[in-house]
C-alpha cells in the first residue's frame, strides 16, 4: 500500500521534469552519439573541460558559436554545461535557427560575429571567401562545409552573398550556400542586376535517391566491420580465446564531387560524421593488428572505439531512411531547383 503513493510521486516528478521543457526548447534537442565526451567552457578544444556527457544523453542546444560548428548546451532540467562540437551530436532541427551566443572565441579577423539582420546561411561545400563578388577576386580564407555564417548583404539575383567568417568580411558565390526562405531586412547590393552564367538546375528525385543509395551502401559495408569488431572485443573482454584475423585499416574515403553535393546537399552533414566513425573504427583496428595478448586498457579502448563507430553508423542509416521517406520528393513530384555556375 505504501508503494503506490511513492510510485505516483515519482511519476509526478518525472512528468514535471519533462513537461518543464518549452516548445522552443524541445525543438532544439540533441543526442550525444559518442561513447563519452567533455563539454568545454568556451567553443574550442583548447578551453577547459566543463562537464561530462555520454552516449544517448539528451541535451538542449541554446546557442551556436561564430561559425556554427559548436553548440552551447544545457541539461533537460535547465543546467547549462558549456559547449560541445556538432560532430558529437545527432539532431533533426536546422541549426540556423539557433542564436549566436559566442561571436568572439576563435576569431581570425577584427569584426565580432553577430546576426546584424537576424539571418544566417549554411555553407554547402568548402568554399573560398573572396574580397569582392568575383571569382577573380583575392581569396581571404577557405570556409569549411556546414559552417553557419551571418548574412550581411546579398545580390538581388542571389548570385553572391556577403558574410562574416570568424571576423573576416567577404563574399561567397550564392549557389554554394543554403539561404533561408525569409531574407528579412538584409541589404541588397545596389546597382547590380545579375551575373551572367547562372542558371537553375532541376535535380530529379531519382537522382537524389541514387545518391542516397550509394551513400547507404558505403555506410552499411563499414557498419558490418564495426559490428564484427565490437563483438570480437566483447568476447576478448570476457576472457574468451578468439581467432585473430585482422582486416586492414579502412583507407578508402567517400568520393564526393561538387556535382554529388549539388545532387544531394545533405552530404555536407553526413560525410563528416561518417569520417569520424571510420576514424574510430581504424583506432580499434590498430589495436587488433598485432595479434596476441592485449592489456585490459587496450581491450577497453578498442571496444569503446568500435562501439562509437557502430553507433554513428546506425544513427546515419536511420537519418538516411528518414531523408528517403520524408524529405526527398516522391517520383513524379516537382523536383528541387538549385542555382549553379562555374568556378566558385
Amino acid at each position: 500500500m505504501i508503494l503506490k503513493p511513492i510510485a505516483l510521486l515519482l511519476f509526478m516528478v518525472i512528468s514535471l521534469s519533462i513537461g518543464g521543457l518549452s516548445s522552443g526548447q524541445s525543438a532544439f534537442q540533441v543526442e550525444v552519439v559518442v561513447e563519452s565526451a567533455f563539454t568545454r567552457l568556451l567553443p574550442t578544444t583548447q578551453s577547459a573541460q566543463a562537464a561530462s556527457v555520454f552516449i544517448g544523453d539528451r541535451l538542449i542546444a541554446i546557442g551556436r558559436n561564430a561559425d556554427g560548428n559548436w553548440f552551447e548546451v544545457q541539461r533537460l532540467r535547465g543546467t547549462r554545461i558549456g559547449w560541445i562540437t556538432r560532430q558529437f551530436l545527432d539532431f533533426e532541427f536546422d541549426p540556423i535557427g539557433l542564436p549566436i551566443t559566442d561571436g568572439i572565441t576563435g576569431l581570425k579577423g577584427p569584426t565580432p560575429v553577430v546576426e546584424q539582420y537576424g539571418v544566417s546561411i549554411l555553407i554547402l561545400v568548402e568554399v573560398n571567401l573572396r574580397a569582392d563578388a568575383s571569382t577573380r577576386s583575392a581569396t581571404i580564407d577557405v570556409v569549411p562545409h556546414s559552417s553557419i555564417l551571418p548574412l550581411l548583404e546579398i545580390y538581388p539575383d542571389l548570385t553572391w552573398v556577403k558574410v562574416n567568417y570568424l571576423g573576416n568580411i567577404g563574399w561567397i558565390a550564392g549557389y554554394l550556400v543554403r539561404l533561408p526562405e525569409n531574407l528579412g531586412d538584409v541589404p541588397r547590393t545596389p546597382g547590380v542586376t545579375g551575373v551572367p552564367g547562372f542558371q537553375l538546375v532541376v535535380i530529379p528525385p531519382e537522382i537524389q535517391r541514387a545518391q542516397l543509395q550509394r551513400l547507404r551502401e558505403f555506410v552499411i559495408s563499414r557498419k558490418r566491420v564495426a559490428d564484427d569488431l565490437a563483438g570480437f572485443w566483447a568476447l576478448v573482454n570476457r576472457g574468451d580465446i578468439v581467432p585473430c584475423t585482422p582486416p586492414g585499416l579502412l583507407e578508402e574515403q567517400y568520393n564526393a564531387t561538387f556535382q554529388d553535393y549539388r545532387e544531394l546537399p545533405e552530404l555536407r552533414r553526413y560525410l563528416p560524421r561518417i569520417q569520424q566513425a571510420i576514424d574510430y573504427l581504424n583506432a580499434s583496428l590498430r589495436v587488433l593488428q598485432p595479434c596476441g595478448t592485449y592489456t585490459q586498457t587496450e581491450v577497453n579502448s578498442a571496444y569503446a572505439d568500435a562501439v562509437n563507430a557502430k553507433v554513428i553508423f546506425d544513427a546515419t542509416l536511420l537519418a538516411l531512411d528518414n531523408l528517403d521517406q520524408n524529405i526527398i520528393p516522391p517520383s513524379g513530384a516537382t523536383p528541387i531547383p538549385t542555382a549553379t555556375s562555374g568556378t566558385p
